[in-house]
């Protein structure tokens, strides 16, 4: 079975090599939302650069309103850590967020 520990350290190392390839380049962020098994209210943030995608972060927005300001401050928190942290030129941002967003 392959879970666990193993799994965990090659996804960190395949992330990091993808992150390395992308730093400098011209980034687009999307993300968007489900619910998993139990109901969780999730949301996957991804940065596509040098024609890569990568997950950046997945969050439980459940206890949070669903409202257009939080998604926002969510994204604004993403690139941040897009610009910041990864070192990627952020261009754009896609979603298929609905209601009042």
């Amino acid at each position: 079975q392959l879970s666990g520990p193993l799994l965990d350290e090659e996804h960190e190392t395949t992330q990091q090599s993808l992150y390395e390839f992308q730093k400098g380049h011209f980034a687009t962020g999307q993300c968007d939302g489900w619910k998993d098994i139990s109901k969780n209210h999730l949301i996957a943030f991804l940065v596509t650069a040098a024609n890569q995608i990568c997950i950046t972060h997945v969050r439980d927005v459940s206890a949070e309103a669903k409202t257009a300001n939080n998604l926002l401050q969510l994204i604004l928190n993403e690139k941040d850590y897009i610009e910041g942290m990864l070192g990627m030129k952020l261009i754009g941002w896609v979603s298929d967020a609905g209601g009042d967003s």
